[in-house]
């Protein structure tokens, strides 16, 4: 789940990617809460210019535990990687900013998503 947690979008709102062929495919934009009711706006990755992580969660101990006693080694693996991500600052083409919490996977996404929008450097 993304949550964003400041910056020129509605607080304590939940944004979603929005994936190409139907949701099966990758993630092509982030939708993003407006302040008022049931309002969002839909904008592309293309668009996001800059990623910095501003805390990053460790793995969560307790999760471990309960996922070892339950489900053994494998368990505790999945049950120490339940709840870690980050804090993360995105960067918006138009000059917006936006801070979230999100999941390692998609701080993944918005990681190679403002890589591949960085300018090519002139030869």
């Amino acid at each position: 789940m993304i949550t964003v947690l400041a910056g020129d979008f509605k607080k304590d709102g939940v944004a979603v990617f929005k994936k190409a062929l139907g949701g099966l495919g990758k993630p092509t934009h982030l939708v993003l809460p407006l302040p008022g009711f049931m309002k969002t706006e839909k904008i592309a990755l293309g668009d996001i210019v800059g990623v910095e992580t501003v805390t990053e969660a460790s793995l969560n101990a307790g999760g471990a535990v309960a996922g070892g006693l339950l489900f053994g080694l494998a368990g505790a693996a999945m049950g120490a990687l339940v709840g870690s991500g980050a804090v993360v600052a995105l960067s918006f083409r138009d000059g917006r900013k936006v801070l979230v919490r999100c999941g390692r996977s998609d701080l993944t996404t918005f990681t190679a998503a403002a890589f591949d929008n960085q300018a090519a450097p002139a030869v």
